[in-house]
């Protein structure tokens, strides 16, 4: 029996799994595409959130019960906040143990992020099945610690094992994808642009954060690619690019992407992970542009390697890019009309959500 946990003998009740992660969308996207799963196989799922996180905004479709919690970020640079955030990761812990308590949750699965960690000590704390999963080549922070008490770790990349604590069972699930993003309409993306079907359209994603450097280039560039594709570019929450201009349409966050996807020629996008696999599922020309590791720990940079030498991506690294760097690259890669292969050494991100749930319910 679990520690904290008590069943009552009841065999009658639904079967729980919390879900955690946030901080950005890749650590929620996956989450809000394995739902659907876990319902199906009799799951009942909620969550457990930051504060004021994106995940709050992107979960409120699903109808997912939320919990949320103090937390605190453990940055990579000297920081004052790093030794108040830890007063933040304590109160998320204290919290997280109240909520799994009440909750009695069968499995806590986790997606990373900062929210992640202190839910995952407490499942940990309460002998609660933990399972976490790591979409990058590298862990991380979060990840790192948590592997050390998950009983599954997930990963998306086989080189990724050789990270993992010896004797935790390791399993290759690739990343879950929203079933929606298969379904996208040419149709539909165009009138949501109100761009015609004569012209090219490249799609620029800037991260759901929004990338200022990616931004000012675009925004540098647009007098050159507006005179050959219809531009739409998803800037990232808060973030503004340019007025009103013919052929131009920007978004902050598009809940509809699929549709974006589908009237995309040419998609020109930051590294992220569950993007790259959303890109390069739905085999779309690209060019990416990971954040430099001067301002990361390097897992855009490692994610745009891996899909560079398949052969399935180009990659301008950001200290290189100019507008006009830019601007030769997506018109090269327009004009040569071969699309990506797909090739043996990726995994089939489509079964992801189904691999996991059947990960969840064997450990029930």
């Amino acid at each position: 029996m679990k520690a904290g946990v008590s069943h009552n003998c009841d065999q009658n009740r639904n079967i729980r799994i919390l879900l955690t992660g946030g901080g950005s969308a890749g650590h929620v996207v996956p989450n809000i595409a394995l739902i659907p799963e876990l319902r199906k196989a009799g799951f009942s799922v909620s969550y457990i959130a930051s504060l004021r996180g994106i995940e709050n905004e992107l979960l409120k479709p699903t109808g997912v019960p939320i919990f949320r919690i103090y937390t605190g970020k453990f940055r990579r640079y000297f920081s004052i906040r790093n030794l108040t955030d830890v007063f933040g990761v304590c109160a998320g812990f204290a919290q997280s143990l109240f909520t799994l308590r009440r909750i009695r949750p069968d499995v806590v699965f986790s997606k990373g992020g900062y929210v992640a960690l202190p839910v995952v000590i407490a499942a940990w704390a309460l002998r609660i099945p933990i399972i976490i999963h790591e979409s990058d080549v590298s862990l991380g922070v979060a990840n790192r610690i948590s592997a050390k008490l998950a009983r599954v770790v997930c990963i998306t990349h086989k080189q990724t094992q050789s990270q993992i604590p010896h004797g935790k069972h390791v399993v290759l699930t690739g990343i879950p994808l929203r079933s929606q993003i298969f379904s996208g309409q040419k149709d539909k993306g165009l009138n949501m642009c109100g761009f015609n079907k004569e012209k090219p359209v490249l799609l620029i994603l800037g991260g759901s954060l929004g990338s200022t450097n990616l931004n000012k280039i675009v925004k540098q560039t647009l007098h050159l690619l507006l005179k050959r594709f219809q531009v739409v570019h998803v800037t990232g929450t808060g973030k503004q690019v340019a007025a009103k201009l013919p052929d131009y349409r920007q978004f902050e966050y598009v809940n509809e992407i699929e549709h974006l996807y589908a009237c995309a020629d040419i998609v020109v996008s930051r590294a992220g992970a569950t993007t790259v696999a959303e890109i390069s599922s739905l085999n779309k020309r690209n060019i990416l542009i990971p954040v430099a590791s001067t301002v990361s720990r390097g897992d855009q940079l490692e994610n745009a390697s891996v899909y560079t030498k398949a052969r399935l991506s180009r990659v301008i690294p950001e200290e290189q890019i100019t507008s006009t760097i830019l601007y030769r690259a997506i018109t090269s890669l327009y004009e040569n009309h071969a699309t990506p292969q797909k090739t043996p050494i990726f995994i089939n991100h489509r079964l992801a959500a189904n691999k996991i749930s059947e990960l969840a319910s064997s450990l029930v």
